[in-house]
This record gives structure tokens, C-alpha cells and sequence, in this order.
């Protein structure tokens, strides 16, 4: 535990907000119970699925299969176990990575990476889409526990297969719709390979998880303005 001040000072205002708060909304239900055991008081309203129209923007990819990575190099991200991974992987499987790689200390020219590696950098939201809507797989990784990644949103909205992380947070979302993985290059390997050998599959097991997260999701914010107009 840090030993900063402010760092302390940010904690204790954090809680005391979460006490005198009418109402604190969360995602899921580990922050939820959270919340409720510093004594707040909390409902889940999960984000919206965006509405993404199939851009007209047409990308030329390489053959094979490929793999969108949505990345922003964070500390829970395991980037390096995604780009190891690559190398295990067969040269007609390609991953594409967002985010800004200078950040991480990665060079897109350089011999150490394999070649079925692409570094984006920072994209425009017009190129986003495209590749969301063009790659044959969304893959989505955090080491931590509670974090609902937002990358999972965009392939409920374009129907994609998503690969995310093994966490409780995100088995509990996605209830078998998404396939999960532990945050190592040998698992991240098998996992592509398992999902892109069966596009169609996961397609649609992400096509009725899109389906049914919007409507959980009006049924939530109805329960949400119902509270709200309580208070």
C-alpha cells in the first residue's frame, strides 16, 4: 500500500463519497458488493452497447486470418504475452494491435518482432471501426479482476468472436458467450487458434450475447430511473 499522502487523501474522499452518496452506479456485481460493504449504497447498470454501423471504409488485410488486439498499453494489459503468443502461432494468423506502442518501448520496424505482429498505433475512430468490422476476431485482455473491458462492447456491436480474459468479472458477463483465456503466451496461442478455426460458432454465440445484453440493458435502466425517482 502506498505511503503518499495523496494517495491516501483520494482513498479517504473516495470512500466517504461512497457513504453519503444517494446512489453509486457500478457494472458489475464485485463492485457492487464494494461499495455496499463501505457502506454505500449501489446498482449495476452495465454501458450501453454502441451503436456501430459497418463503416464503408474497406481495409486490405493480409490473408489468413486476423485478429484485432484493442490495446492502450495499460499496466494490466499483457501485451508482450499477446505479441509472444504471435510467435507461436502459425504465419497466416495475424494480430492487429491499437494503441499507442511508443508508450510500451516497441518498434514496429524491429527484428524481434514477428512477423504476424502489426503495430497500429494511434488510429482514427473512422479506422477503429473498420478494423473492428473487418478483422475476424476482437481480442480483449486484463490481469485485473474487476475491469469489464470496453473493446467487448464494439464485438457485441459488430457480432464478432471475442477472446477476453479468464477473470470472475468477465465469465460472470458474458455467461459462456466469449472465449476466455489466462494471461500467458501458450493459452493466448491456443485460444486464437480455437476461435478462428471456428468463426461461425463464436460468431453467433457473440451474436446472442449482443442480443440479449440489450436488453438486459433496458430492463436495467428501467430498475435505474425506477430508483432514482425514489430518492
Amino acid at each position: 500500500m502506498s505511503i503518499n499522502p495523496a494517495v491516501w487523501f483520494v482513498i479517504l474522499c473516495s470512500e466517504f463519497s461512497l457513504r453519503v452518496a444517494d446512489l453509486t452506479i457500478v457494472t458489475n456485481d464485485f463492485l457492487k458488493n464494494l461499495v455496499e460493504k463501505k457502506g454505500g449504497r449501489a446498482i449495476i447498470l452495465h454501458d450501453k452497447i454502441p451503436d456501430i454501423r459497418t463503416p464503408q471504409k474497406k481495409l486490405d488485410l493480409p490473408a489468413g486470418k486476423n485478429v484485432l488486439f484493442v490495446c492502450t498499453y495499460a499496466p494490466d494489459e499483457p501485451y508482450m504475452r499477446v505479441i509472444e503468443a504471435a510467435s507461436q502461432l502459425h504465419e497466416s494468423f495475424h494480430i492487429h494491435i491499437t494503441g499507442n506502442y511508443k508508450k510500451a518501448g516497441l518498434d514496429p520496424n524491429s527484428k524481434n518482432l514477428p512477423s504476424n505482429v502489426h503495430l497500429l498505433g494511434f488510429i482514427s475512430k473512422e479506422d477503429y471501426d473498420a478494423y473492428v468490422f473487418s478483422c475476424d476476431v476482437i481480442m480483449v485482455l486484463t490481469t485485473s479482476d474487476w475491469v469489464i473491458v470496453c473493446g467487448g462492447y464494439e464485438a457485441a456491436a459488430a457480432k464478432k468472436p471475442l477472446i477476453t480474459s479468464k477473470t470472475e468479472a468477465l465469465l460472470g458477463f458474458y455467461q459462456g458467450h466469449a472465449f476466455h483465456t489466462e494471461p500467458n503466451s501458450e493459452a493466448i496461442a491456443e485460444a486464437v487458434t480455437k476461435v478462428c478455426c471456428n468463426i461461425q460458432l463464436y460468431g453467433e454465440q457473440m451474436s446472442a450475447f449482443s442480443e440479449a445484453e440489450r436488453q438486459l440493458w433496458e430492463e436495467q435502466w428501467f430498475s435505474f430511473m425506477e430508483r432514482v425517482s425514489t430518492l
